[in-house]
């Protein structure tokens, strides 16, 4: 599981940065943050693996933690994209206007929203929150960043 999200998660990353043209400080700072996230996501998903059969609230804290993580790397992704669109995209390739920043931002930005719910969802059905995980997964592996 870890190694499919971590291949997408390495195709989306690499989708994203093909469209900039110029990195500074911020961003490998924010960079490495995500990268850092990304190489400890084998530690949540073998917890959850380890506690998901046994059902429970241990479930329920593995999904939680799992779901943490997940949620946090969409923050740094989000975080990424606002960063480089910042001034019309002056770290991009083509600069934006600013009705396509704001809807670019908003489409990053929509990822966030879909982990959090899983915050919750953890404690309410761990098993569901796994479906929803593999869900998004799906979704990141069409290659939202296209549209």
């Amino acid at each position: 599981m870890s190694f499919l999200v971590i291949g997408i998660t390495w195709i989306n990353h690499h989708s994203l940065f093909r469209q900039v043209a110029r990195v500074d400080r911020r961003l490998m700072l924010l960079n490495l943050l995500l990268l850092l996230v990304i190489a400890f996501l084998p530690f949540p998903t073998r917890v959850l693996a380890d506690y998901l059969t046994g059902g429970g609230s241990n479930a329920h804290v593995a999904a939680f933690f799992y779901s943490a993580v997940m949620t946090l790397m969409a923050v740094l992704y989000a975080l990424i994209w606002w960063h480089v669109t910042a001034g019309g995209g002056r770290l991009l390739r083509t600069p934006m206007d600013a009705a396509t920043v704001r809807k670019s931002r908003r489409g990053f930005s929509g990822g966030v929203l879909f982990y959090l719910p899983t915050l919750g969802l953890s404690f309410i059905s761990a098993e569901l929150t796994l479906g929803v995980q593999a869900a998004l997964a799906i979704y990141y592996a069409l290659d939202p960043l296209r549209r």
